[in-house]
């Protein structure tokens, strides 16, 4: 069995362009609530589990979670 197949059998799928936009609106709440970089970084995988998305490339999630904290201290 690949890889895919195994995440699709849990009902996961695999992160894409077409979902960038998805954790924009959360992130954005959830820095609201702590702007601790950690306790983003924590919340927002919390979200992709329940969601079943595979975040694919540590750089574009590091960049939305310093996009979201900078958007917020401003």
């Amino acid at each position: 069995m690949t890889m895919r197949g195994k995440y699709a059998l849990f009902g996961y799928r695999s992160w894409s362009s077409s979902l960038y936009s998805q954790p924009e609106q959360p992130a954005a709440h959830i820095v609201h609530r702590d702007c601790n970089p950690r306790f983003v970084v924590t919340e927002l995988i919390i979200w992709l589990n329940e969601h079943k998305i595979i975040w694919r490339g540590y750089t574009r999630f590091q960049e939305l979670v310093s996009r979201v904290l900078s958007e917020e201290r401003q």
